[in-house]
């Protein structure tokens, strides 16, 4: 089975045992976890792997129904099974979902101590080295967060821990200034640019598009991949996005 195959309403489960249902309404695609957040269909392969370095988030099964055209988290395995990676592969258990949580919640706020240490020594202890964002496609949009300056580029390519998980596509930062501002800037990824416009031609030709995720109309910009508005002072240092910086973008990015 191929990722364009899937339908609105089929329940896939990924290796790490998380649940989500199917959406395509023309203009997005993307699965909509159980629990909380979602992932484009730009982040997999065509055969339903991962983009990146990590197999916990493979689709190793699809559930559909036939008649109803509705499943449940609840009841999807009494629906039909029409894909499985793996029929050796055993789903996890809840409480086995639960511990690979925790475990993964400890090694992240372990991680994270480790950068704020390097990032305090680095500059001399005067500066902390994150910024906060407003990011597009990072758990849908419109998302306020906080990443480290170090590791913006690897967040832009949908990869949350660049020790853990080593890109595969080419590094870039292409910077868009806002409108009506001196020092707020969208950045993103131009050849993850490339492959969500590759894409939309490929939905373009069953008559299906995607719409931008971020868009400059004064520009003629349009910007369909992941990306980030932050500020970046007279150096091209980046800096926090401020509460006041918010009226001045958010016209500028897609809901």
């Amino acid at each position: 089975m191929k990722l364009s195959e899937l339908k609105t309403g089929d329940i896939v489960v990924v290796r790490y045992g998380l649940r989500g249902v199917v959406i395509r309404d023309g203009s997005n695609e993307y699965i909509l976890y159980q629990n909380s957040g979602c992932d484009f269909f730009w982040d997999f392969n065509e055969d339903m792997t991962w983009e990146y370095d990590e197999e916990e988030w493979d689709i190793m099964r699809v559930y559909r129904d036939y008649f109803n055209g509705v499943i449940t988290f609840i009841d999807f395995e009494d629906a039909y099974l029409i894909y499985e990676r793996d029929s050796s592969w055993v789903m996890p258990t809840e409480e086995e979902m639960k511990a690979k949580a925790e475990a993964a919640r400890i090694e992240q706020e372990r991680l994270e101590e480790e950068r704020r240490k390097k990032a305090a020594e680095s500059a001399g202890n005067k500066e902390d080295n994150y910024i906060r964002i407003l990011a597009q496609a990072f758990y849908g949009n419109r998302t306020v967060t906080e990443i480290d300056k170090a590791n913006l580029d690897t967040f832009i390519m949908g990869i949350l821990d660049p020790e853990l998980t080593r890109p595969k596509g080419e590094i870039d930062r292409t910077v868009v200034k806002v409108p009506g501002t001196d020092n707020v800037v969208m950045i993103y990824n131009k050849y993850e640019e490339e492959k969500c416009l590759a894409y939309g031609r490929e939905l373009a030709e069953e008559g299906r598009t995607i719409k931008p995720l971020a868009f400059i109309p004064e520009e003629g910009i349009e910007i369909y991949s992941r990306c980030i508005v932050c500020r970046m002072n007279e150096d091209g240092e980046l800096e926090s996005l401020q509460y006041e910086d918010l009226d001045k973008c958010l016209e500028y990015l897609a809901e």
